[in-house]
C-alpha cells in the first residue's frame, strides 16, 4: 500500500496471476450421418463468461475423418494466487 492506504499496482500484479486458456479441435470422425460443425466454446468464471463461435461451418462426410476449419479458441484472464 503507498502512503494514501491504496494497494500499488505493483501488489495488484502480485496478488493475481494471469492465465491463458486455449482449447484446438483438430478433427472429427466416425459420425453416422454427414453434417455441417461448427464450433462453439463457453467458458464462465466468476467474474463473467466469454464465448467463442466459428464463423464457417465444416462439411463432414459419414464415416470419414475431416480436419476442422477453425477449431481454436483462446480466453485470457486472471485469477487471485488464494
Amino acid at each position: 500500500m503507498d502512503k494514501g492506504g491504496k494497494k500499488s499496482a505493483e501488489n495488484d500484479e502480485q496478488a493475481n496471476h494471469k492465465l491463458k486458456l486455449s482449447i484446438d479441435l483438430l478433427a472429427i470422425k466416425d459420425l453416422n450421418m454427414a453434417a455441417n460443425i461448427t464450433c462453439n466454446y463457453q467458458l464462465k468464471l466468476t467474474s463473467g463468461g466469454h464465448s467463442f463461435k466459428t464463423d464457417t461451418a465444416t462439411p463432414v462426410a459419414q464415416s470419414a475423418e475431416t480436419k476442422l476449419l477453425s477449431g481454436f479458441a483462446s480466453f485470457e484472464f486472471s485469477a487471485s494466487k488464494s
